[in-house]
């Protein structure tokens, strides 16, 4: 009967943490859903190309973060999906990718995420492969 009750004391405590967790992973699921419709209108009128792994930094004419889903990156007038980790691509309007390359930046190189206002460091990740959006051929 004493197991019972250390058992259950256990249960008790940390149950908090359990829901805690669960509410985290639900609101995960909802920020990638969030995410993916976001980058349906960003490319609408566009097909995923063949990943790649590097890109030339130099020339990119602009950048999105995509929260939940990864920076969608413009060169020309074509787009690159950089698709992150979800649990690593939590981004705002305050945050800012900063890459340090020396004219091509690869899938394993590291983006680190500063606060726009305070420049705050807010967390790094590895970075994935390009995934070219062009328009359909044909």
């Amino acid at each position: 009967m004493k197991q019972f009750a250390i058992v259950a004391a256990a249960i008790i405590a940390f149950s908090p943490a359990l829901a805690s967790r669960a509410d985290r992973a639900a609101q995960q699921a909802a920020e990638v859903q969030a995410g993916e419709a976001q980058l349906a209108k960003l490319t609408k009128g566009l097909v995923p190309g063949k990943p790649f792994t590097c890109a030339p930094t130099e020339r990119w004419t602009g950048s999105q973060n995509i929260s939940g889903v990864g920076i969608l990156y413009e060169l020309g007038g074509q787009r690159y999906l950089n698709r992150m980790d979800p649990v690593c691509a939590h981004f705002d309007s305050f945050t800012v990718p900063v890459i340090v390359s020396h004219g091509m930046t690869c899938r394993g190189d590291i983006v680190r995420f500063v606060d726009s206002s305070s420049h705050f460091p807010r967390g790094s990740c590895s970075l994935g492969d390009f995934i070219p959006y062009e328009k359909p051929k044909g």
